[in-house]
């Protein structure tokens, strides 16, 4: 029993750094998306913020993110980012 706990502490520890190591990836992806938003002039950091909305893991992330405005009647801007090595290599607006 004591060793079935001990394994259950183990694992939990584990899963949970690997859990928050993801996190912080797609928080730092969602930051690389926003600043290339802002670098060529497509939702400037100042009003928008960013939102995840979809993540699709692989060789070349791509990440989809919701720019909301902090400004009142402004639409918000749905873009996706393609992220290879940790580098913005095409942003799209969604329409």
């Amino acid at each position: 029993m004591i060793k079935n706990l001990i394994f259950s502490v183990v694992a939990t520890g584990v899963l949970g750094a690997t859990t928050s190591a993801g996190a912080t990836n797609w928080t730092e992806n969602v930051a690389l998306c926003a600043a290339a938003l802002d670098e060529q002039g497509i939702a400037s950091s100042q009003t928008y913020r960013p939102k995840l909305q979809n993540v699709r893991d692989g060789s070349t992330k791509r990440v989809t993110v919701k720019m909301t405005s902090t400004a009142d009647g402004a639409e918000p801007i749905i873009a996706e980012c393609k992220i290879r090595r940790g580098e913005v290599v095409d942003v799209s607006v969604k329409a």
